[in-house]
């Protein structure tokens, strides 16, 4: 299983960002594609096609560390976090066909290869650490 996730907390961004991620997404992605679409959120507002997880309550940009906790998603599964302000323009098949081990985007600023958390993927279980 294959879990597209984003994380919305405070109220820099409001439910319309997570509802255009999750369009973005499942319509660059293949139909038969076993995948789920995950928010995790301070915010009460329940949306169609998303599962709404508590933050871990570390506040704004530090709820994103809650991902990683023990059990937040079943063991070796894929997740693929995506901030949500990132725009999918194109298919995501390829990139959801990586099985490596986890990654990071590079940073786009010019640091030389720094990585940037704004897409990361890696195996539920693994970096719970």
């Amino acid at each position: 299983m294959i879990h597209i996730v984003c994380v919305r907390s405070g109220d820099l961004y409001g439910p319309e960002y997570v509802e255009i991620l999750r369009d973005m997404c499942m319509r660059n992605i293949d139909v038969g594609t076993e995948v789920d679409f995950t928010c995790i959120t301070d915010q009460p507002e329940k949306l169609d096609g998303v599962i709404m997880r508590p933050t871990a309550g570390y506040g704004g940009w530090w709820d994103k560390m809650g991902l990683f906790a023990q059990n937040m998603f079943p063991a070796d599964d894929r997740i693929w976090y995506f901030d949500l302000d990132v725009c999918i323009v194109r298919s995501l098949d390829a990139m959801l066909a990586y099985d490596g081990p986890a990654m990071a985007m590079r940073d786009v600023w010019p640091y030389d290869g720094c990585p940037n958390s704004s897409v990361l993927t890696w195996r539920a279980g693994e970096l719970d650490h």
